[in-house]
């Protein structure tokens, strides 16, 4: 699960969340299958299970301040914390996160 939400230091809000699963077909207990009507909420979650989280943070991040939660900056985890995730996010909001000490990511402050 990837959660999107508002803290203070002391409380934690969440304000979003996506439900994620494998593309491997053998790790789903159900897919989205033809019958299903694709307008349901349930086949939009479905389809968006499937999407990569890092995918998922910038339509979460606009969401949230679409709907006027506001916050100073973006509290993120290191396995977001690649150049082009940060760049796409940036635009929206400030963003802190540690980065991982890999040979081919270089990153300049």
């Amino acid at each position: 699960m990837l959660t999107l939400g508002w803290s203070d230091g002391a409380t934690f809000i969440p304000c979003d969340h996506a439900v994620l699963t494998s593309t491997k077909e053998k790790n789903q207990i159900q897919g989205i299958t033809k019958t299903m009507d694709q307008r349901t909420c349930g086949a939009k979650r479905r389809r968006e299970a499937f999407v990569k989280s890092t995918e998922l943070i910038v339509p979460m991040v606009k969401r949230a301040l679409r709907l006027s939660i506001r916050a100073k900056y973006l509290l993120m985890d290191s396995w977001f914390g690649f150049p082009v995730v940060v760049r796409s996010i940036v635009e929206h909001i400030h963003v802190i996160c540690m980065v991982k000490n890999t040979p081919k990511v270089f990153l300049r402050a």
